[in-house]
């Protein structure tokens, strides 16, 4: 499972939409480790921008919730 992609669950690609397997040729591959670190960066540098910032962003990707602040 680790060096599985992230995207890869259920038989088939989260990340495109034809259903290849994915291996490591395919530009959206990443372990789960790697995944979860892009979104430990992604969240910091949220959390580090001025609230009106994080509450737009919230709203128009995250249905309004904060998952950074927690």
């Amino acid at each position: 499972m680790a060096n599985r992609c992230f995207a890869f669950c259920d038989d088939e690609c989260q990340a495109r939409e034809d259903t290849v397997i994915c291996q490591r040729l395919c530009p959206f591959f990443k372990t789960h480790a790697q995944h979860e670190r892009d979104v430990k960066q992604c969240y910091e540098r949220l959390a580090q921008l001025d609230y009106g910032q994080q509450v737009h962003i919230a709203a128009k990707y995250y249905a309004g919730r904060m998952p950074w602040l927690k």
